[in-house]
Order: C-alpha cells, then sequence, then structure tokens
C-alpha cells in the first residue's frame, strides 16, 4: 500500500464517474449524443454572438437615429423661425409701401390746395379717398378741385357737397366733401 501525502484523495463523486464504464453497444449512440450536443453547442455559441453583435449594431443605429431625429427636430424649428420672419418682412414691406404710396397721395393733395383751403378729413371709401374741408369760399373751393385734377395718382375729383358754414350764426366759410378716384389703399 502507497500513500500520497500531498495529493488530496479524489472526492466521491469523481471517483465514481471515473469507475463507470459504458457498455461497448452504447459507444456509438454516447458519440451521436456528444456530437449532437456539440453540434448544439456550437449553433448556440454563434447565436448568441450574432444576437450580441445585432444588439451593438442596433445601438450604434438608435443613437445616430436619435441624433437625426434631434437634428430633424431642431431644423423643422429654425424652417418656423424663418418662415415667421419671412411673413413679417412681408408685412412689413407691403405696410412700408403703403405708407410711401399714402405719403405721396397726401403730398399731393396738400400741393394742390390754394390758399384759404383746408382739409379737416380724408378717408379711404370703396373707388378712392372722400376729402372733406373748409374753404373761404366757393371760388377756393373750384381751385380745390382744380388743383385735384392736376395730381398725378388721383383722377376724376368730383363735388359731393358743399354748404356754408354758419357758426354762432355768423358765416364762417364754406364745408365742402370731394370724391376722388384711384387712391390706392
Amino acid at each position: 500500500m502507497r500513500f500520497d501525502y500531498l495529493h488530496s484523495p479524489k472526492p466521491m463523486l469523481v471517483a465514481r464517474i471515473l469507475e463507470v464504464r459504458v457498455p461497448e453497444r452504447f459507444h456509438s449512440a454516447l458519440f451521436a449524443l456528444a456530437g449532437a450536443l456539440a453540434v448544439v453547442a456550437g449553433a448556440w455559441g454563434i447565436d448568441a454572438y450574432r444576437l450580441r453583435e445585432a444588439l451593438r449594431i442596433q445601438a450604434v443605429y438608435q443613437q445616430h437615429f436619435d441624433q437625426a431625429d434631434s437634428a430633424l427636430k431642431q431644423t423643422d424649428v429654425y424652417y418656423g423661425r424663418v418662415r415667421t420672419i419671412v411673413d413679417l418682412d412681408r408685412r412689413v414691406r407691403e405696410i412700408a409701401a403703403s405708407g410711401d404710396s399714402d405719403a405721396r397721395t397726401l403730398a399731393e393733395i396738400a400741393n394742390g390746395l390754394p390758399q384759404h383751403a383746408w382739409l379737416t378729413g380724408i378717408s379711404h371709401d370703396a373707388g378712392g379717398l372722400a376729402l372733406d374741408g373748409r374753404a373761404k369760399d366757393l371760388s377756393v373751393v373750384s381751385r380745390v378741385i382744380y388743383g385735384l385734377m392736376q395730381t398725378r395718382d388721383l383722377r376724376s375729383p368730383s363735388l359731393v357737397s358743399v354748404a356754408a358754414d354758419n357758426e354762432h350764426g355768423l358765416y364762417a366759410g364754406m364745408k365742402y366733401e370731394i370724391h376722388v378716384d384711384g387712391a390706392a389703399q
């Protein structure tokens, strides 16, 4: 009998497994089972690797998608701001152009007024401008109409009404209303 003091004895389970002998008639079945297990384990290992790679690629693509989606949302915000600014610019230009047109019209009317004629109101109506004012007498009213005929942008001044203006029973001149075609609105 020999004793080995350096090595510990094998555990009982391992010793029992090593003592088991498979009959020779089961060797082919055991090799087939071991081969099938090896194939299944290999296929499972390959699929696990492919799944890990697919998840990694999915994470990368998801990150790229999130970045592109964020950039698209920012682009939509900027596009909306640009459209708003362009619309405001267009409106401001239209207002400025109409203001220039109205200023030219007012300057033409004012330059065509003779002495002793005053405008008390100017308003747009369906076909042009309605002018209200006061004048010293009828000859001044006729010179107002003649001055409006000389303007470039206004056409067909017509006298709508004229009346004597009596304040507190005293004669204070004439009130008149004139309609002019062709004023831009």
